[in-house]
């Protein structure tokens, strides 16, 4: 199907870039000098390029040259890894940074991390907007991923109790202001309903369904509420009908971002449905109505619709803080597994966090790291917790629904940004941090 990479072109396109990174870093350290300083970092644009190369020739320049869709798919996802490259470029110079500063610098520099995590975030969210449920495992896979690393290696090199007090702190702070934006937004949907069902789910799909009968809702609506996914979903069959339902009394625009396709599986497409209502569904008003019933008709089914996108929009931001959360408890037990596997490996020489460690310190390290995953573990339980009041349902649904669906993507960033993460210490990589630049 045109605008498909079948996986022989995929296998294809990423066997050549990577042959082609390894042969041109061997390129560039034989010109400039082994090894090449922050060669990792260093080496990031050239690899989007070479990346951008392959693309080309893996899909066919032709292709390219005929589908305008396809041409704003790849520039959308290079925009998108061009994003994460400046991830990739901000956080090993935080932690060269970090390192060469004392007790009280490093308890004032910690508060750093938070900005980088937002700007970075942001760059990202904003990059891959049209992505839509992709968007947050996007963005925790990759810059809560990186951050949640480097936070523990902080704790690691931290010359001070203060600093990773300091670092636990904001991680709860900003948990805390997260928690309190769904609290509103959820609050809103609950003082909007007015049928008396204590479960927010049910509240908001009468909210729905009220927008979708609206009869002063107009064409003019910036923003669209959309109902199905752009991949399939394993839904019971009441969720299905009740999905069903909700398609049939809406009518799908023209004019939306992304139009239905099917990506030749059975099953899977996506459609953009907007908040508009079908004409002949809905009886039309009353010409004796007044101009101010009628101002106010337009007024409440504004609100409504407001109210509609705050609880979609609190449910992704939940479903967003629930994979965060679950990231930065697991994490940190995986690297301190890591790093003791490591520190009992030739190769902890060539690792500047381990090149010469001792045993009591790496106990000391890893005693840390697991109190600081502890301290997360206390906080997604809590978390949990108050998600579960508020919503009316366990939010772990909520996270398998999102690991199941999603869970090759995932399972793909988790892999590519581990390694990326782990090795990019490594003194062959030219990050080793003693290194001067001359």
């Amino acid at each position: 199907m045109t605008g498909t990479i079948s996986n022989i072109q995929a296998s294809f396109i990423a066997l050549g870039t990577a042959v082609t990174c390894v042969l041109a870093t061997i390129a560039v350290a034989e010109v400039w000098k082994f090894p090449i300083p922050f060669g990792y970092v260093l080496m990031t644009n050239v690899y989007v390029i070479i990346l951008f190369v392959w693309m080309i020739l893996g899909i066919g320049p032709r292709v390219l040259a005929s589908s305008t869709v396809l041409r704003q798919q790849i520039k959308a996802q290079l925009f998108i890894i061009a994003n994460q490259g400046v991830v990739v470029v901000c956080y090993p110079v935080f932690s060269a940074v970090f390192e060469r500063l004392s007790a009280t610098q490093q308890g004032f520099f910690v508060f750093l991390m938070p900005i980088i995590k937002f700007c970075t975030k942001k760059n990202i969210a904003n990059a891959a907007k049209n992505s839509h449920e992709y968007v947050g495992p996007m963005v925790v896979f990759s810059v809560d991923l990186f951050n949640v690393y480097y936070v523990a290696m902080c704790m690691q090199t931290a010359k001070s109790l203060a600093t990773t007090l300091v670092i636990i702190a904001t991680d709860s702070v900003l948990i805390v202001l997260a928690l309190r934006t769904i609290y509103r937004r959820v609050n809103r949907v609950d003082a909007s309903d007015t049928s008396g069902d204590d479960s927010h789910l049910q509240a908001l799909l009468g909210l729905v369904r009220k927008v979708f009968q609206e009869t002063t809702f107009t064409r003019d609506s910036m923003q669209r509420i959309r109902l199905l996914a752009p991949f399939p979903l394993r839904i019971s069959d009441e969720s299905s009908a009740c999905m069903k339902a909700l398609s049939k009394t809406a009518r799908p625009t023209n004019n939306s971002r992304m139009s239905t396709k099917s990506s030749g599986r059975t099953g899977q497409s996506m459609t953009t449905i907007a908040v508009l209502p079908k004409h002949h569904q809905v009886a039309p008003l009353k010409t004796t109505m007044s101009s101010v019933a009628k101002f106010n008709n337009v007024l409440i089914s504004k609100a409504r619709e407001e109210v509609v996108r705050d609880a979609l929009q609190s449910l992704f931001h939940s479903e967003y803080i629930l994979l965060a959360e679950y990231i930065e408890l697991m994490v940190p037990m995986l690297y301190s597994l890591y790093l003791v596997v490591l520190f009992h490996l030739p190769v902890s020489a060539y690792y500047p966090h381990t090149a010469s460690m001792t045993a009591h310190e790496l106990q000391g390290a890893v005693i840390t790291i697991l109190v600081y995953a502890a301290i997360e573990f206390v906080s997604f339980t809590a978390l949990l917790i108050l998600l579960w009041r508020k919503f009316g349902f366990s939010p772990l649904y909520q996270l398998a629904f999102v690991l199941e669906t999603q869970g090759p993507a995932l399972q793909g960033y988790l892999f590519v940004w581990t390694i990326t993460i782990l090795h990019l210490t490594l003194a062959h990589y030219g990050v080793d941090f003693s290194i001067r630049l001359t």
